[in-house]
């Protein structure tokens, strides 16, 4: 019985140190996947429905914005990475508004652009760079005018 006990441990231990390994290994870059179609239940940015059809993985974004439902940083709150390829291009994230939006900070060296429409026609607030609009109603941006907003990404 000692065996077997032994055995096990030695092999659970093995297996799982393995697993421990190639997860904390810094030089190895980790991939976060790729986001699915709109349909309100993530927290995340979409620039279009192809973007998700292929379902892989992609590098590690180095910037996203931070949005709370609430002025001051308060309520529902999240953070969701941009992708690095559409930094200046002019195109449109769709992004989730769920409870609403009043608080919207870009990460340092990210400028946006905010739009109250998911295709980018109705200027809400440009050039918010970091630590960003802690009350954007009382900064006069008026709610989004859906369950989504818009937003264009641009180095600052």
């Amino acid at each position: 019985m000692k065996l077997n006990t032994i055995l096990f441990l030695f092999f659970n231990t093995m297996i799982l140190g393995s697993v421990t390994l190639a997860f904390t290994d810094p030089s190895i870059p980790t991939p976060t996947p790729t986001l699915t179609p709109l349909d309100g239940s993530f927290n995340g940015i979409r620039f279009n429905e192809s973007d998700t059809d292929s379902g892989d993985l992609v590098t590690r974004s180095t910037y996203g914005v931070y949005i709370c439902s609430k002025p001051h940083w308060q309520g529902t709150c999240f953070w969701s990475a941009v992708d690095e390829s559409r930094l200046g291009k002019g195109d449109c994230g769709a992004v989730t508004a769920f409870d609403g939006w009043a608080s919207i900070g870009p990460d340092q060296g990210l400028k946006i652009d905010i739009y109250r429409d998911i295709y980018c026609a109705t200027m809400g607030k440009a050039g918010v760079v970091y630590p960003g609009v802690d009350d954007l109603i009382s900064n006069g941006v008026p709610e989004a005018i859906s369950a989504y907003f818009g937003m264009k990404f641009f180095k600052a």
